[in-house]
């Protein structure tokens, strides 16, 4: 079942802050721990993880392939797509 896609105005601020910093690493093509993300997303540790949680039971996030030494994420092929529908302009 496909849900329809949000819209900018329609996200919290924060969940736009940690889609941007996770499409920023994904645009870089390398993940970052958690601790960068974090200060990427300008979120407290707290706030961010409850937020993964929250896109990883989305399906729009995944633990990255080095989750276990940094708890990295990175997005999924859904939420990559999403990022892209939000973040850039057609010019």
């Amino acid at each position: 079942m496909q849900t329809p896609t949000p819209q900018e105005d329609e996200l919290h601020p924060d969940v736009l802050a940690v889609l941007a910093a996770l499409w920023r690493q994904y645009r870089e093509g390398a993940p970052r721990s958690l601790a960068a993300l974090s200060k990427g997303a300008g979120l407290p540790m707290s706030s961010l993880r409850r937020l993964l949680g929250a896109l990883q039971a989305a399906g729009l996030i995944t633990p990255a392939p080095d989750a276990r030494a940094t708890g990295a994420v990175q997005l999924s092929e859904e939420g990559a797509a999403l990022c892209r529908t939000l973040f850039t302009t057609d010019a």
